[in-house]
């Protein structure tokens, strides 16, 4: 009795490098806002992968999308975003003539830098008046560092969207985003 031979299972011939990409509908959702990155130059331990793409979608994008929020609600979110922005991004200084190479004086301390800024940071503080001190925090993380807490099941996720969009509600009355009367997500 002599023993089976086994069957070589390796491919033979050169292995053709495939390119996978995302599926045509995840390519819908994003709307074209994706963009090609390679990752052994992100992180060298990885395998060298040719190509592969990277959404830059929000959550709250994917959560207006699926309809979890109004128009009015994704409206006020992102005008919440940019006023944090516009708020606290200083601008970059080219050339600074006059006032020395720096020192110990040099700091700002927080301090807006010009008239503007000022402004965008008191109507930020007036922003936040309007969102739920309670959801204050999770408001932020959603929109402003777009950290989505991690939940067991897809119902933990529907309520805590709910709860977003709850809380976002008044900030959208307030700033008069369109649409604001309307409540609740309308099923298409």
């Amino acid at each position: 009795m002599g023993r089976a031979k086994k069957k070589d299972r390796r491919a033979r011939g050169p292995v053709l490098a495939r390119v996978l990409d995302a599926t045509p509908e995840r390519l819908a959702k994003s709307a074209g806002d994706s963009e090609w990155v390679n990752p052994a130059e992100i992180d060298s331990s990885e395998q060298t992968i040719s190509r592969t793409r990277r959404f830059r979608d929000s959550w709250i994008d994917r959560l207006y999308r699926s309809g979890r929020l109004t128009h009015a609600q994704w409206f006020a979110c992102c005008w919440y975003r940019d006023l944090h922005a516009a708020a606290f991004t200083a601008q970059r200084v080219v050339a600074d003539y006059g006032q020395g190479a720096g020192g110990a004086g040099s700091g700002n301390y927080g301090q807006a830098f010009n008239e503007a800024q000022h402004q965008k940071r008191k109507l930020y503080r007036h922003a936040r008046g309007h969102i739920p001190s309670g959801m204050l925090a999770f408001v932020e993380a959603l929109v402003l560092r777009d950290e989505m807490p991690a939940f067991a099941n897809g119902q933990q996720r529907r309520r805590f969207s709910d709860r977003i969009a709850a809380a976002v509600q008044p900030l959208a009355a307030h700033i008069v985003a369109p649409g604001w009367w309307i409540t609740k997500a309308v099923d298409a």
